[in-house]
């Protein structure tokens, strides 16, 4: 049964590393524009490789040296010292199947999530500076360049037509600048339901290696808080992805319907276009990448919305 438990845990490791591989997609597609499918068919491929195999070959290696055994803190099964592996040995192999690839995704994701924030700041507010800019000195270009060619030339009659154009051009940039704030959000959130639930462990781990003494059920009392916590949220992290998932759909049916936030929630769980492959553009990164080089797909975009007053 600890052979099972402990293989399972240890297997199970790839699930922080995939938040790892995540925070990475995000931050190629949008702050560097990355393009999906080549991401998908040059770049996942390797991260599903590395990932599974790593797991794998870890949890097999442990269990071939019959590493499992029951934890000597709390409940489950882990790696314990045996006659081939030494209280030491086994730390080694702990820190090196778990410790080193858990520290690195952590600082990671947070170094990711820091940068797509930077930039996504950063850009908007030259975008809509920018946009700006360019549609005060359109506008004023249109105005007087109408009164010099026409002496007829009738502001009452012009002005209309030229705020309703202004006032679309306005809308555009809003939702573009709304999809970007969102996918900005969506990567944040990620990054925090990462690390809620994982810092527990992280934390139980190092108050184990600073309390004095052997480890040992003497110690549960003394860390009994951080016990309770690492179990209430290790397991929480699917339920924080699944939140997170299902915000932007949440976020478009309210904005469409004056039902109560709870009968909008049921609906986003039933609804079977939320989860299947009908994402929308809110949803996409793609759809919200602003960066130098932007490729043909946006730059027509971008172009037919350069003329902006804000």
């Amino acid at each position: 049964t600890c052979n099972i438990l402990g293989w399972g845990f240890q297997a199970s490791c790839g699930t922080f590393l995939y938040f790892g591989a995540l925070s990475t997609y995000y931050l190629m597609v949008v702050r560097f524009g990355i393009k999906d499918d080549y991401f998908a068919r040059r770049i996942e491929p390797f991260i599903h490789a590395f990932i599974i195999l790593f797991s794998l070959i870890t949890a097999f290696v442990a269990l071939g040296k019959k590493l499992y055994g029951e934890q000597e803190i709390g409940a489950g099964c882990y790696l314990s010292p045996n006659e081939s592996c030494d209280a030491k040995c086994v730390a080694n192999m702990a820190l090196l199947f778990t410790g080193i690839p858990y520290v690195f995704t952590l600082f990671l994701v947070l170094a990711n999530n820091l940068t797509i924030y930077c930039h996504v700041r950063r850009t908007v507010r030259q975008y809509i500076r920018k946009s700006r800019d360019r549609a005060q000195k359109n506008l004023s270009s249109v105005f007087n360049g109408s009164k010099e060619g026409s002496a007829d030339f009738d502001l009452s009659e012009s002005a209309p037509a030229v705020s309703v154009k202004v006032q679309k051009k306005i809308a555009a940039v809003d939702s573009q600048t709304k999809r970007v704030q969102l996918v900005r959000t969506q990567s944040l959130l990620y990054c925090s339901a990462f690390i809620l639930s994982y810092m527990w462990t992280l934390i139980l781990r190092a108050a184990i290696s600073y309390t004095p003494g052997e480890p040992g059920p003497a110690m549960e009392p003394d860390l009994y808080v951080y016990m309770v916590l690492r179990a209430i949220f290790a397991p929480a992290m699917g339920f924080w992805s699944f939140l997170i998932y299902a915000r932007p759909r949440y976020l478009t049916m309210r904005e469409r319907t004056a039902e109560s936030r709870f009968q909008i929630f049921v609906r986003v769980i039933q609804d079977e276009d939320a989860f299947r492959g009908t994402r929308s553009s809110a949803v996409n990164p793609r759809a919200t990448s602003f960066h130098s080089g932007h490729d043909s797909r946006h730059s027509g975009h971008d172009s037919r919305h350069s003329e902006t007053l804000q």
